[in-house]
């Protein structure tokens, strides 16, 4: 399984079990969603991997770097207590966070973008 698809069906469901599944997806949303009426929802995708760990010219382990992406309702949620809740959960499972910011959604003011940013390691 692939870590944006670990992230999205085993991590972010027990992370958050108040949350519907349906509402964690991997690399794109739904239009149906772009209506901003079901919040928090969450984007998972893949920024980029490498090899590294190698030997006899064969790599031993891969590094991802995935984004996680929350939209939600500054109103309603925390900001800060959402990043934390992602960060240690996700910790729990072997990301560790190595960046992240949030922002205003550029076409709907009531919106709040929420951006982390991990790396992961995998043995081959």
């Amino acid at each position: 399984m692939t870590p944006v698809a670990e992230v999205c069906s085993e991590c972010l469901p027990k992370i958050f079990p108040e949350i519907n599944e349906d509402l964690f997806f991997p690399y794109k949303i739904p239009v149906d969603f772009l209506s901003f009426s079901k919040l928090p929802f969450f984007k998972v995708e893949n920024v980029n991997e490498s090899n590294s760990s190698f030997g006899s010219d064969k790599y031993n382990s891969r590094n991802y770097r995935l984004q996680v992406m929350v939209f939600i309702n500054p109103l309603i949620t925390d900001i800060e207590q959402m990043n934390d809740k992602i960060d240690r959960g996700l910790e729990k499972y072997g990301y560790v966070q190595v960046y992240g910011e949030d922002r205003p959604h550029s076409e709907n003011e009531n919106i709040h973008i929420l951006i982390r940013q991990y790396t992961h390691t995998r043995r081959k």
